[in-house]
């Protein structure tokens, strides 16, 4: 059983790495791992991946821990982790170049209900070789900055809410399948496809509206710089105008060529919950983002210039 007593390790830029933080490291009330950007030398490395824990750890955040001078021990210390717990609920090993490294620690994804893996270096191949392992009440995946020449397999993760394959430079004909895909599952509150492709097939879209307009708690969704076209946004926007969404707060449609639809502020008018509305890329002239402002008072109404 898991001590009812619980201590976090937290180390970072201005939290770093000291005799506080063996002691906690080798107590027996370990809950939660963060480490965060900050460059781990050999003998912590060697402390972190000596440890043993026989119940189960909250969170496991080793975020942008490796440098130039021990990326070499990545294979070492992920193989000696993934023997040393017996399931981890939350991890994030983001920002770290795992790339093939990422099937060292199967044993720790397939236990975990949230799992961050954004600019990790992955392959399509290495995404799919161990999203298999992934479990089915998975609740939240990130893979954002990553290099996915293919669809992504995450067919089997019926309980996913939030997901996160944004700036992955999914090909065109395979981010029509990921969004096919992800137009069959059934609970998703978060999604972010944005900075993917360069055009979206018209039934792509029709089956995520359609889908869209079933996922009733949904909270944010960006398909910014998809390639979607004027018609196809278009349908997005009636789909949220006609729907039911109380719980959305943040839309991202930039560069989603808005430019010529009339009133574009009325399509939001009954997202009573929206707090965050990114409409840059558009070619919207100032006149309508205040028009569009005054509509939404309590919408933060995002429209970047680029010179």
């Amino acid at each position: 059983m898991a001590p009812t007593i619980s201590s976090d390790v937290l180390v970072g830029p201005d939290n770093p790495w000291g005799p506080e933080t063996e002691a906690i490291l080798y107590s027996e009330n370990l809950f939660t791992i963060t480490i965060r950007d900050v460059i781990l030398d050999p003998f912590q490395l060697r402390k972190l991946g000596e440890l043993k824990l026989d119940y189960p750890l909250q969170t496991l955040i080793l975020s942008n821990i490796f440098g130039a001078q021990t990326i070499g021990s990545i294979n070492i210390v992920l193989g000696k982790l993934s023997q040393s717990f017996i399931a981890i609920r939350e991890i994030d090993i983001s920002n770290n170049a795992l790339g093939p490294s990422v099937y060292i620690i199967i044993n720790l994804l397939k236990s975990a209900s949230s799992i961050n893996l954004s600019n990790t270096g992955l392959s399509i191949e290495d995404f799919n070789g161990v999203s298999n392992h992934f479990s089915v009440d998975l609740k939240t995946l990130s893979c954002c900055r990553n290099y996915f020449q293919g669809c992504p397999s995450i067919e089997h993760l019926h309980k996913i809410e939030n997901l996160n394959f944004s700036s992955c430079r999914i090909p065109r004909n395979d981010l029509n399948k990921l969004i096919s895909t992800i137009s069959r599952l059934p609970s998703v509150r978060k999604l972010n496809l944005s900075d993917n492709g360069n055009s979206i097939e018209d039934d792509v879209i029709v089956n995520l509206c359609t889908k869209l307009a079933v996922w009733s708690d949904i909270e944010e969704f960006s398909l910014a710089d998809i390639g979607l076209t004027a018609i196809q946004s278009r349908w997005i926007l009636n789909t949220l105008k006609s729907g039911s969404y109380f719980k959305l707060q943040h839309i991202d449609m930039s560069f989603c060529r808005l430019r010529k639809i009339q009133v574009l502020g009325d399509y939001f008018l009954s997202l009573p919950a929206l707090k965050f509305l990114n409409l840059t890329g558009n070619k919207l002239t100032e006149e309508r983002i205040i028009e569009i402002t005054r509509k939404l008072p309590n919408c933060t109404v995002i429209n970047e210039v680029f010179e």
